[in-house]
């Protein structure tokens, strides 16, 4: 398994942890389910538009 550290702005880091307390899970369980959601999808590629961050996220 990898490591990845990446750098988030505060209020995105306040929101990851709430909803992760919310579907109580970890913050690393989140964002893995996140970001496999996007690299699942049939064209590969996450949309941008309007919304959470700018991108159409599950």
């Amino acid at each position: 398994m990898k490591r990845m550290m990446t750098r988030i702005d505060d209020e995105l880091h306040t929101l990851l942890k709430a909803k992760a307390k919310t579907d109580g899970c970890s913050m690393n369980a989140l964002v893995v389910e996140v970001l496999q959601a996007v690299a699942d999808r049939p064209d590969g590629t996450a949309r941008r538009q309007p919304g959470v961050n700018g991108f159409d996220l599950p």
